[in-house]
């Protein structure tokens, strides 16, 4: 058996443990990665939800808008009863909160974090009208909303940075907005 071909069992437990070693390195780089994919993930569902509001307003013919409560760090679509100037509002749908450690903010900025302590009601709303503008209230003046990590930094926000067209868009934070 002097030409038999194999790996010892010396050779086996070496790579076992150089694999092991790179996946120590590799550990902590994934939980990084898989914060921003949630992050991310927020910020994108937000986005939707102002582009689906926006259709909604210019195929139904009434303002909709979008409520955002920083407490709960949860938001919710509703219906105005015109096109304009709408005296009630009905709730139309509830989206998925942001995950525990998420952060919700307002503000060109993302320096608006926190409301007005009440979790059922809405401390900002991204408002549209029928002819595709948007307006808004609350501390979201600026029509943005932010999404901050568990320590507080500045990650995505989505929003409407004009008002005249409604146009939703998301941007990321790496030492400014891009």
């Amino acid at each position: 058996m002097k030409n038999a071909q194999g790996y010892t069992l010396m050779e086996l437990v070496l790579i076992i443990a150089i694999m092991g070693i790179l996946m120590a390195f590799a550990l902590p780089a994934l939980g990084v990665f898989r914060s921003n994919a949630s992050e991310k993930e927020a910020a994108r569902q937000v986005f939707a939800a102002l582009r689906n509001a926006r259709i909604l307003a210019i195929s139904h013919n009434v303002e909709y808008q979008l409520a955002f409560d920083l407490d709960s760090s949860s938001y919710w679509l509703e219906r105005g009863n015109r096109a304009s100037n709408s005296a009630t509002w009905t709730r139309i749908c509830d989206y998925t909160g942001f995950a525990s450690d998420t952060i919700m903010a307002t503000g060109v900025n993302c320096t608006n974090i926190s409301g007005d302590g009440n979790n059922g009601t809405a401390d900002n709303k991204i408002q549209f009208n029928p002819n595709g503008t948007c307006g808004s209230s609350g501390t979201a003046n600026a029509r943005y909303i932010c999404v901050m990590g568990s320590d507080g930094s500045k990650k995505f926000r989505s929003g409407v940075p004009s008002s005249s067209t409604g146009r939703a868009v998301i941007h990321r934070w790496n030492a400014g907005w891009k």
